[in-house]
């Protein structure tokens, strides 16, 4: 998803090449970009239906707030040393210029696609964000066995039994809860197993 108020310059190129990519002028509600794994985000002239001042950057701190398993993409044509550039890139995980070459374009790209696809990178990012939400090393581990087991198996429904055996883990801990829920129900983890199945 690449959200943008002006026309994107790489969107052709980066089509002949193969990205599948749907252009937003803007989004009223986080919830328009929930099928996206990866999202690309202007800093300008974005997300004032939900912050007028901090645009694109408050944009991306309730995508990655509520998405955190999305990889976000920060660019602008603007200037880098406003507060709004410095807010964004201390979220996002990737940051381009507006007028980067394809060959960046695509690298980051590429890039992204892979991080997304691996399930050790995946597994480090979902870790942190259990220990953020107090998860008992105990119940880390039992999600952890779960997750390996369904990456090494060869059944197609091993990501449904995924998300079936995670939300039986945690009894007791709300946030963490909720932090499987969106684990299991990321546009990322389909990626991740599409790779696998690839």
């Amino acid at each position: 998803a690449v959200i943008d108020d002006s026309p994107f310059y790489p969107e052709i190129n980066l089509r002949n090449n193969r990205f599948q990519i749907n252009i937003f002028k803007d989004i009223q509600r986080i919830e328009e970009i929930s099928s996206y794994p990866i999202v690309l985000c202007d800093l300008q002239g974005v997300g004032l239906h939900l912050d007028n001042q901090n645009q694109g950057a408050y944009l991306i701190e309730e995508i990655k707030r509520n998405y955190p398993e999305k990889i976000i993409i920060a660019y602008t044509g603007g200037a880098t040393n406003s507060s709004i550039f410095r807010r964004a890139t201390s979220t996002a995980d990737e940051y381009l210029k507006k007028d980067a070459q394809i060959d960046e374009w695509r690298e980051v790209l590429d890039n992204s696609i892979k991080n997304l696809s691996n399930p050790i990178l995946v597994w480090r990012g979902f870790h942190h964000r259990l220990v953020e939400h107090n998860t008992t090393a105990i119940d880390i581990a039992k999600i952890e066995h779960q997750y390996v087991t369904a990456i090494l198996s060869t059944s197609p429904h091993s990501q449904k039994n995924l998300q079936n055996n995670l939300q039986s883990i945690i009894k007791d801990n709300p946030p963490a809860k909720n932090e499987i829920a969106k684990f299991v129900a990321s546009k990322a983890i389909d990626l991740l197993f599409a790779a696998l199945v690839a």
